[in-house]
């Protein structure tokens, strides 16, 4: 069973360095990954 916030994003798309976009669950196709989510307000 898949985690169902793996699976919302797997379908979401975000820029690389060079501004170009690829899809989020390229990132961690190869290796594991830490999504850190930060809100700033101000």
């Amino acid at each position: 069973m898949t985690n169902p916030v793996v699976q919302k994003l797997t379908n979401l798309t975000v820029l690389d360095p060079a501004g170009e976009e690829v899809p989020m669950a390229s990132l961690w196709q190869d290796r594991p990954v830490l999504l850190a989510l930060i809100r700033h307000f101000g």
